[in-house]
Order: C-alpha cells, then sequence, then structure tokens
C-alpha cells in the first residue's frame, strides 16, 4: 500500500464524512426552523432550499426568506465549540447596539432574531443585509480601491466611538504579545522551536519594549475585517459589515485596518497570510489608498508615525496566527500551512 494511496483513501474518507454532515446539517436546519415562531420569516427560501455554504471553520449558513426574498441567514455548527463561537457573535451584536458604538453600526450589523441549541447543534438567526460580499469585485481595480478607501472610513469611524488612550498593561502585553507567541511556538515542528527559540524569545522583547510604557489609542474593532465580511453595493461603497464572532471593546485600531490590507492583497495575489506580512516587512510598496488608511490609524494608536511599521506588523501576525490555530486547527497544522505563515516570517525577522 503506497502512500499516494492512502492519502487518497483519507481524501475519499473525508468527503464521505463531509457529506454526511451535510446532509445532517440540512436535516437540522429545517428542524431549527420548524421550532422558531413567526413562520413568515422562517420558511427556507425556496430558490435555495438547502445549506448555502459550509465554512472553512465548519459553520453551515442556509438562507431564510419568503417568496424570492432573503430575509435571514441561518448559521449552524455542530459541538461545543461551535456553540461558543455562535453565542460570542451573538453577545458581541447586541453589545454593538449600546453606547457607544451603536450610532457607528446603525444599518451596517445585522441584528439577532433569535439564538441558542437543539440537539447538539447551535445556531444563530440574523436577518439579511444587502449588498455583495467584497471579495467578489476584487478583480476590478477602480472597485477595489474604492472598497478599501471606504472599508477604512468606516473602521476608523467606527473605533472612534469608543476610543481612549491607555498605558499598556501586564495584561495587555500577556494577550497581544505573550499568548499568541506561544501559540505559534507550538505550532512549529519540535526541529525548528529549538532553532527558533533564540528568534521567538528577541521577538516578545522587542515588542513588550515597543508597548512597554506606552499610552496607547484603544478602542472597538470588528476583528475579523477582511472583505469576505464587508457587504459593498456595485462601485465598492460599504452597506454592510457581518460576522462579528471576533469583535473586541478594546483593541488598536491597526489591527483591522493591516487586515483589511493584507488579506486583500492575499486574495488578489493568491498567497498566504505569511508571505505577504514577510513583503510588507521587508518593501512594503502601498497604494495611496493603503497609505491613507495606514496613516489615519497610525495616528490614533500611540505607538508612533506609520514608518515604524514592524512592530504593528508583527502585533497584527502574532494575532492572525493565534486566531487561525483556534478557528481551523486542522489547516493550521498543516507542515505546509506553518511553513509559509509562520517559519517564513520568523526567518525573515
Amino acid at each position: 500500500m503506497t502512500a499516494s494511496y492512502v492519502r487518497r483513501a483519507a481524501r475519499v474518507a473525508r468527503r464521505v464524512q463531509l457529506s454526511a454532515l451535510a446532509v445532517l446539517a440540512r436535516r437540522r436546519a429545517r428542524s431549527i426552523l420548524e421550532r422558531l415562531p413567526n413562520p413568515s420569516q422562517t420558511r427556507p427560501h425556496p430558490s435555495e432550499p438547502w445549506l448555502v455554504t459550509r465554512t472553512r471553520s465548519g459553520m453551515y449558513i442556509a438562507a431564510v426568506g419568503s417568496g424570492t426574498r432573503v430575509d435571514a441567514y441561518l448559521k449552524m455548527g455542530r459541538g461545543k465549540t461551535a456553540e461558543r463561537k455562535l453565542a460570542r457573535e451573538a453577545s458581541a451584536i447586541a453589545s454593538l447596539g449600546e453606547e457607544p458604538t451603536a450610532a457607528a453600526v446603525s444599518g451596517f450589523a445585522p441584528s439577532v432574531l433569535a439564538d441558542g441549541s437543539a440537539h447538539g447543534w447551535g445556531f444563530l438567526l440574523l436577518s439579511a443585509l444587502p449588498g455583495t460580499p467584497g471579495d467578489r469585485l476584487l478583480g476590478d481595480e477602480a472597485v477595489r480601491a474604492t472598497l478599501l478607501r471606504e472599508a477604512a472610513r468606516f473602521s476608523t469611524a467606527f473605533h472612534a466611538r469608543g476610543w481612549a488612550s491607555k498605558s499598556a498593561s501586564p495584561d495587555d502585553l500577556d494577550e497581544w504579545v505573550r499568548r499568541p507567541l506561544s501559540v505559534a511556538e507550538e505550532l512549529l515542528p519540535t526541529r525548528e522551536r529549538h532553532a527558533r527559540a533564540q528568534r521567538l524569545s528577541s521577538l516578545e522583547d522587542e515588542l513588550r519594549g515597543a508597548l512597554d510604557g506606552k499610552t496607547l489609542g484603544l478602542g472597538p474593532i470588528h476583528g475579523d475585517y477582511w472583505p469576505s465580511n464587508i457587504l459593498v453595493d456595485p462601485v465598492g461603497h460599504v452597506i454592510g459589515v457581518i460576522d462579528w464572532d471576533s469583535f473586541e471593546r478594546r483593541s488598536l485600531l491597526l489591527q483591522d485596518i493591516l487586515h483589511l490590507l493584507i488579506y486583500t492583497r492575499k486574495l488578489v495575489r493568491r498567497s498566504e497570510l505569511g508571505t505577504e506580512v514577510v513583503a510588507a516587512l521587508d518593501r512594503p510598496a502601498w497604494t495611496s489608498e493603503e497609505t491613507t488608511a495606514l496613516s489615519a490609524a497610525a495616528a490614533r494608536d500611540g505607538l508612533g508615525s506609520i514608518d515604524v511599521l514592524r512592530p504593528r506588523l508583527l502585533l497584527y501576525w502574532l494575532r492572525q496566527v493565534a486566531l487561525n490555530a483556534e478557528r481551523q486547527p486542522r489547516q493550521t497544522r498543516r507542515r505546509d500551512w506553518v511553513r509559509t505563515n509562520v517559519v517564513e516570517v520568523l526567518a525573515c525577522l
């Protein structure tokens, strides 16, 4: 039995498993919708009677509505992890409706119509928002430029609603540096871990030095602000923002802005997070829209001018590595993912 045969058999078994889960999810969607009140808003959309998609994190999403209109989307996930994720998003959306963020997101964020769990499946029913996910329109340069400009404005205005200056505390340093560094270290193969030990230690010292004693400008962030979660009109103006489960009440604005810019580049170039972080650390060639967004964010975070981009990029990269490890543990344990997104970034420091 060859290694290639084993790999093919594993792929086939995985497809069969996913197909069985999809069938179960469809049945569960109908069961959940039948239990909810107001049948006019909870009848599956006739043109898309099954689940619309399965996300990379294992969530299932179904269109819900009546006639030819989609009124809501039902998000579902199996198991305690999915239940926690959906409950976190429901809580985040509820808190968005409170001051000081309410005015900034009014009409831009979905409403929670129902949430809970049933038979081991967590669910969240959200009102549908108009617009097209921005990642579908990135091929048009003019639309892409408008999207970046308008998305950066929205993020900056949202952050400003709860902005406050604060000295970085030991807990902040642990959350932003120590914890994600530990996750990155755990992802490394044993041999790489030993080889990179000094570099990891130096990186921790560098970032602590960049933050320690600084008075930082902190405010609310979306936490997963990339084109797929930004709904736009045909010319790129932002008309909605979805997937708020990574929302943070107090963080650096550059986390959202860099995620927007780095992931837009990643999607356009069909590259990886690590590849774009290395390029930005080496010789960044930012467009005028990117430079404007970065400068506006840098003016608020207390870390100096945008010329001092390295610590900001590394804080962003560490946060993304930790989030990916939490959301997609299977993918982030693949050797090729670790090499491209962790090892190669460490090698360039």
